[in-house]
């Protein structure tokens, strides 16, 4: 069951940074591969055995995307409070 669990955490790592990364890029080949490297970086690799250190690597891209959003536009407010509150 716990390997189930670190696959989904990082195919959500990967989704999320893949996300954040192309709000900066024209071709998304390059996102798709900084989502990559950023899901099975150094840290995630080393941190294997604790469990709970993957849960803040996923969800960090999903608040940079909400800081981003909300510094254009202040409507998406309400993504960055949710992105913190799922950090938490």
């Amino acid at each position: 069951m716990t390997g189930y669990l670190y696959i989904l955490k990082y195919v959500i790592a990967s989704v999320t940074a893949y996300y954040y990364i192309r709000l900066f890029v024209k071709d998304s080949k390059y996102a798709v591969i900084g989502g990559l490297l950023y899901a099975f970086s150094g840290f995630q690799t080393t941190n294997l055995m604790f469990f709970h250190f993957h849960d803040v690597v996923a969800f960090f891209p999903l608040m940079l995307i909400g800081l981003e959003l909300t510094m254009k536009d202040s409507k998406y407010s309400p993504l960055f409070v949710f992105a913190i509150f799922l950090s938490k």
